[in-house]
C-alpha cells in the first residue's frame, strides 16, 4: 500500500514505474495489492524511481514490519473534497456498491491513469 501511495504522491503511472524497474505493469499492480511480496533489491529500485529514501516504506512499522492497526495511509496533500469522497466511501458497507464507485471513479479517471483496470 505505501507503494502505491507514494507512487501517487510522485504522479506517476503503475505503467512508468514498471517500465522503469524492468517489471510489467501487472507485477506493479501485485506489489501495491499484497498479492506478491517485494525484494528488497527490487523495494530499492521502486524507491530510486520514485525519488524516496527506502525507508519511507517502512515508517510506522515495528522491527518485524508490522504495521500498526490505526494506521492511515499518507495521500499528501488531498483537497477537502478528497479527504470527504474517502469519508463517504468508507460509509458504503455493500461490497458490490463500492465495487461500483471504484470502477465508476477508474472509468472517469482513464484519462488521468489508464493502467487502473476495472475489477
Amino acid at each position: 500500500m505505501r507503494v502505491k501511495a507514494v507512487r501517487l504522491q510522485s504522479g506517476h503511472s503503475q505503467k512508468y514505474l514498471a517500465s522503469q524497474v524492468g517489471v510489467t505493469f501487472q507485477q506493479i499492480q501485485k506489489y501495491e495489492s499484497g498479492a506478491n511480496r517485494i525484494g528488497s533489491g527490487r523495494l530499492f529500485e521502486i524507491a530510486t524511481v520514485l525519488g524516496v529514501d527506502v525507508s519511507t516504506f517502512f515508517k510506522g512499522a515495528d522491527s518485524e514490519g508490522r504495521q500498526p492497526p490505526q494506521e492511515v495511509l499518507d495521500f499528501g496533500n488531498l483537497s477537502r473534497t478528497d479527504h470527504e469522497i474517502m469519508k463517504i466511501l468508507t460509509m458504503i458497507d455493500n461490497p458490490k456498491f463500492k465495487l461500483a464507485v471504484r470502477n465508476m471513479l477508474v472509468s472517469l479517471s482513464a484519462d488521468i491513469d489508464p493502467d487502473l483496470p476495472p475489477e
